[in-house]
């Protein structure tokens, strides 16, 4: 049978650290959440066993106690307790006495593995969502197992996190996190969220719950106060308790990521969940977010706790991502063209302006056996034959070409395509040779930029 539970508030851990110097200097070097916890902890033990652990320390050091007999009074101290206190008051007290390099021998207090825990399914998320009463109460678990953020990082969330992606896109939200997030031992990963949570914080933002100003933050609830929230919503849905309250959401993620065929790549599953070294996080940018996105998305479909069908879901989302794929390359291609063409257009606009002045000069000149036989020449034969004819015609007008002109020229009359060639075939059998002459300047290469007139 486990002791009753100590109620210990804020302003004790406060005003205990103010008057234990060598505990505050020691806790100080932790994160606020761990602070609060240890602080909270090691008040437990000392009510519990009506010591002080700076006078623990005092007398370890003294020789008063020997650390067997230290790591003895924790053992009895915490043994009604439950499990997860047991590790965190033992680990809480042994970093204590090691800062003061008074380190205590190997305990036997350790998480108890026969308690394993498992993750939320869809349809447990789906009650477990309906019967949290309040907007803002739903969207954290849908953060939460969208995302695979750990609680005291979704409690840190603020519009700045998400406001780049949810104005500018449709589809996932990245949560662009500052590098410190991404830093020390239980790091936050580079991550996303859905349409589920779109389409909420749309609605909070709308009725004014959720504040558009970058620093304001999504929620306002403590770790145990949302842990209330959740617990009781759980026990209305009727969830099992071998489901973690706030861990299974992360589970949930994780299992996510494994789920479609072929699973997401390990190391990218390491970089969303945050299991990864500090140097990456150092080298890791925010162009990134656009690599990892397309496995979230691949994932998605088994996140979304509305979608009883991920497996036809995700066939549809590759056939349409590679659909975006192909129309990407086709219009990057496309946009390489125009500039390609632009380039072209730009250098031989000068020319294209001679040569076409150039066959209005000199189409008076040409023979008459040229016309008359036109209709019946390939219309590749009529443009070079006309070309080759402009060199003395132009050199009357007072026209000199390059001095490959006829060598570039005919490239250029090679490289017409077949659907203008007949719209050239057109205007040479309407006798409007100065424009067909025109028309298929544009093929003449840049050798032509010599061209003086």
């Amino acid at each position: 049978m486990t002791k009753p539970e100590l109620k210990i508030s804020t302003a004790d851990t406060q005003s205990y650290l103010q008057i234990h110097t060598r505990v505050r200097q020691w806790i100080s070097r932790f994160k606020p959440e761990t602070q609060r916890l240890y602080a909270r902890m090691i008040l437990e033990f000392e009510r519990l066993t009506h010591l002080n652990i700076e006078t623990l320390l005092d007398q370890a050091t003294n020789n008063q106690l020997k650390p067997v007999e230290i790591r003895s009074i924790i053992n009895e101290a915490t043994k009604d307790l439950t499990n997860a206190k047991q590790v965190i008051i033992d680990v809480a007290l042994r970093s204590f006495l090691r800062y003061w390099d008074k380190p205590l021998p190997t305990t036997d207090i350790k998480y108890d593995d026969s308690n394993t825990f498992r993750r939320y399914t869809k349809s447990e998320l789906l009650n477990l969502i309906g019967f949290l009463d309040k907007p803002l109460e739903k969207l954290y678990a849908i953060i939460a197992a969208e995302s695979g953020l750990r609680a005291s990082t979704i409690l840190k969330l603020t519009y700045e996190h998400i406001r780049e992606d949810l104005n500018n896109r449709t589809n996932s939200i990245a949560v662009r996190l500052q590098l410190p997030f991404h830093k020390g031992r239980k790091k936050s990963g580079y991550t996303f969220v859905g349409s589920r949570a779109r389409e909420l914080l749309n609605f909070c933002i709308k009725h004014r719950l959720i504040a558009t100003e970058p620093e304001s933050r999504l929620f306002s609830y403590s770790y145990s106060s949302i842990q209330k929230i959740i617990r009781t919503g759980k026990r209305k849905a009727e969830i099992p308790p071998d489901v973690h309250t706030i861990h299974g959401f992360r589970s949930a993620f994780k299992w996510a990521l494994e789920s479609p065929q072929p699973s997401i790549d390990s190391n990218r599953q390491k970089m969303m969940m945050g299991r990864f070294d500090d140097i990456d996080a150092k080298k890791y940018t925010d162009r990134d977010y656009e690599t990892l996105r397309p496995d979230y998305e691949r994932a998605y479909p088994f996140l979304d706790y509305t979608n009883n069908a991920p497996e036809q879901a995700q066939q549809v989302s590759d056939q349409q991502t590679e659909l975006r794929d192909t129309i990407k390359q086709q219009n990057e291609r496309i946009l390489l063209q125009q500039y390609q063409l632009k380039e072209i257009q730009s250098q031989l606009g000068p020319i294209n302006q001679a040569l076409s002045a150039l066959g209005d000069m000199y189409l008076p000149l040409l023979s008459r056996n040229l016309r008359e036989k036109a209709s019946d020449l390939p219309i590749r034969d009529v443009l070079k034959e006309l070309i080759q004819q402009s060199i003395p015609v132009g050199k009357k007008l007072g026209q000199k070409p390059p001095p490959n002109f006829l060598e570039v020229v005919n490239k250029g009359a090679d490289s017409i395509s077949d659907q203008e060639l007949q719209e050239i075939q057109q205007l040479v059998n309407n006798g409007d040779f100065a424009a067909a002459f025109a028309k298929m300047t544009k093929y003449i290469p840049i050798e032509l930029s010599q061209y003086q007139p």
